[in-house]
C-alpha cells in the first residue's frame, strides 16, 4: 500500500515539475529598442520579444524562420489602455534557443496580404551557446 502511494506521489511531483518548467518566465525581454543589438545566450534559453505594432491598420511583425530557435505558440496582441481604433498594440513573441551558433532573429513588418517589401525590420545577433 505505502509503495504504490509513493509510487503516486513521485508521479504527480514529476508531472508538477514539468508543467512549471514548461510555464517558466522568459529570461528576458526584447523590444523596439534593442533593434540591431548582439545578446549572449545560452542553449535552453526562452525570451520574448516585444513590439509595438497596428494590427487594426493589417500591419503586424512576421517571424523569418530559423534553425537556431524555435518559436513557442503564436505570437498575441496585448492592447493598450484607451486603445483607439487602428491605435498601437504590443505584439510578444516568445522563443527558445535550441541551437548553438551564431544566428538572427529577423522579423519583419507588413501586412500578410501584400507582397510588398517590409515596411520596417526588426533583427537582433545571437550568439548561442
Amino acid at each position: 500500500m505505502r509503495i504504490v502511494l509513493r509510487s503516486k506521489i513521485i508521479v504527480l511531483l514529476s508531472f508538477l515539475f514539468i508543467f512549471i518548467v514548461g510555464c517558466a518566465s522568459p529570461t528576458f525581454i526584447l523590444k523596439d529598442n534593442n533593434n540591431g543589438i548582439v545578446k549572449n545566450i545560452e542553449v535552453g534559453q526562452t525570451f520574448n520579444v516585444e513590439l509595438q505594432a497596428k494590427p487594426g491598420t493589417g500591419f503586424s511583425w512576421f517571424f523569418e524562420s530559423n534553425n537556431h530557435l524555435k518559436k513557442i505558440g503564436k505570437s498575441e496582441f496585448i492592447s493598450q489602455k484607451e486603445m483607439k481604433l487602428g491605435g498601437i498594440e504590443l505584439q510578444i513573441y516568445k522563443f527558445e534557443a535550441i541551437k548553438k551558433g551564431k544566428t538572427e532573429l529577423i522579423l519583419n513588418y507588413k501586412r500578410s496580404w501584400e507582397d510588398e517589401e517590409p515596411v520596417k525590420f526588426y533583427k537582433i545577433t545571437l550568439n548561442i551557446q
